[in-house]
């Protein structure tokens, strides 16, 4: 049997390319506001605004994580008579390795280049960067994989928001 690996790959980033043009444009933006901070360090109005749109962009970032994940894991679940590869099964070493390798790469190597540019832009020594990796992989791994449980124990997207969203609203009435 070939490799399927490449192939599931690149049909999940078809898939969504969209939400993920839209990911890279959200990094890009925060990368650039760090840029500006910099530039702009005498630039009162800049100063006060960066805040707001820093925590803008860090929320639909991770809005837009937690959308993406269900949306690349529930599409090939590895539980179910509906799989469209039921009569041509798919092994289930390679529906995980395609489905880490892409939120590895998207949701978290990505992100962290961008974090290591931005502490660059900050001169942040290399000492202190190699420092950071560990803290800045650690946090975005704390994130991430609730929601890549959640969309795995859940068949469809639905069920996934309708968990979600009581899981947080319990977390919050603690």
């Amino acid at each position: 049997m070939p490799n399927i690996i490449p192939y599931l790959f690149t049909k999940d980033l078809r898939k969504l390319s969209i939400l993920l043009f839209v990911w890279f444009i959200l990094i890009a933006i925060k990368v650039f506001l760090y840029v500006g901070a910099v530039l702009f360090s005498n630039n009162l109005d800049y100063q006060n605004y960066f805040p707001m749109y820093y925590r803008l962009i860090l929320f639909l970032e991770g809005l837009l994580m937690i959308v993406i994940i269900p949306l690349a894991i529930q599409d090939e679940p590895l539980v179910s008579t509906t799989s469209f590869w039921f009569t041509r099964p798919l092994s289930r070493r390679d529906v995980l390795v395609t489905k880490a390798g892409l939120l590895g790469l998207i949701l978290i190597l990505i992100p962290l280049i961008a974090e290591i540019i931005i502490l660059k832009i900050n001169y942040v020594s290399f000492h202190l960067i190699l420092l950071a990796v560990p803290e800045i992989l650690i946090e975005r791994l704390a994130f991430i994989l609730p929601f890549i449980l959640l969309a795995a124990i859940t068949p469809r997207f639905s069920r996934y928001a309708l968990a979600g969203t009581i899981l947080f609203a319990a977390w919050i009435d603690r």
